[in-house]
């Protein structure tokens, strides 16, 4: 068994991160991010491809191109230094306002609007990121 390596991913606008940005081709945020299983999530949606060793979920248009990706299990992921995976909600908009980027909780957790953020909390603590929509 392989050990795993966490990435980071540094969320930079509503559509980029220092390692995929939205708008990417499938063959290339592949090429980034590696080794993939591919899936769809109804019978009638386009394919969308997990990459286990990062915590990265990508899913893609009828074009091929990247529309949202989800963050979660061994990815670090970051927006102006603050770390948002396992952290408490509560913590986060604190953080997140310290540096002038407004985070609105909600009944799945927070959204940060300007950066096209959502913060997947159900029980309060960040378990995933997205970035994006399908």
């Amino acid at each position: 068994m392989t050990a795993r390596t966490t990435r980071t991913f540094r969320i930079l606008s509503a559509t980029e991160t220092d390692v995929v940005s939205l708008g990417q081709s499938r063959d290339d945020v592949r090429g980034t991010l590696g080794d993939f299983r591919t899936f769809r999530r109804t019978p009638d949606s386009e394919e969308a491809d997990q990459f286990v060793d990062s915590g990265a979920m990508a899913t893609y248009d009828a074009d091929g191109l990247l529309v949202l990706l989800e963050l979660a299990d061994s990815a670090e992921v970051e927006i102006e230094g603050v770390r948002l995976v396992g952290e408490s909600v509560e913590s986060l908009v604190e953080a997140l306002g310290a540096k002038g980027i407004e985070a609105v909780p909600d009944e799945m957790g927070a959204l940060v609007p300007s950066l096209s953020v959502g913060l997947y909390a159900p029980g309060g603590t960040v378990e995933g990121v997205g970035l994006g929509s399908d």
